[in-house]
């Protein structure tokens, strides 16, 4: 699926029927419509090259997905956090993300943005609409609102996500504060047939 053949798909569609909010009146909110195509994505894995050795083996090779079947979901990319040092991070990544999350919605793949505990600053926005008036999905296993953390799977993690792991040079304590982040950074776009939602529910049923 190329760029411009995806825009004309795109202005076809803004034609037809659109979802309504349930607010009293109607106000549009088309959904993406269905992309042809497949996308082709290079994976790359590692692993041991034997039982024992100190040695990697990377291997990489080409998957095609497609492109109606994928989606981005742009997970806790806040305007500020609780860690200055954090904050600063996210500041330098967020226009490269923005780079490639904006090629990857130009070829059809959905992209929904996901920053927790700021669904307020959304409320009545037509992303936020979009995933709320999907219909239920039921899911062949439980969805939770929290995952519990499996110590088995975290012990090789290459930082400290421990509740201390900040490295400001100064690390505030933040008990009994409210977390300072309101929206997703505003470095990263978020326009066109996008969805905002941080229940897992509500993304899946999307």
């Amino acid at each position: 699926m190329r760029r411009r053949s995806f825009v004309g798909v795109l202005s076809a569609a803004m034609v037809g029927t659109p979802q309504t909010q349930d607010t009293g009146r109607d106000v549009p909110i088309p959904n993406r419509p269905r992309v042809a195509g497949a996308l082709s994505v290079r994976a790359r894995r590692r692993g041991e090259q034997a039982s024992g050795s100190t040695k990697i083996r990377v291997s990489e090779r080409a998957l095609r997905w497609d492109v109606a079947q994928t989606a981005i979901i742009v997970c806790d990319m806040w305007n500020t956090h609780t860690c200055s040092m954090s904050a600063q991070r996210v500041a330098a990544m967020a226009p490269r993300m923005n780079q490639v999350i904006n090629a990857a919605r130009s070829l059809g793949v959905m992209i929904v943005h996901s920053p927790s505990d700021t669904m307020k600053f959304y409320e009545g926005t037509p992303w936020r609409r979009r995933i709320q008036l999907a219909p239920k999905a039921p899911a062949s296993i439980p969805i939770l609102a929290r995952c519990p953390r499996d110590p088995v799977e975290e012990r090789n993690f290459p930082i400290d996500d421990s509740d201390s792991g900040c490295d400001d040079p100064i690390v505030k304590d933040w008990t009994g504060q409210p977390y300072p982040w309101t929206r997703e950074h505003p470095a990263i776009d978020i326009v066109g047939f996008d969805g905002v939602s941080d229940n897992g529910q509500e993304i899946y049923n999307f």
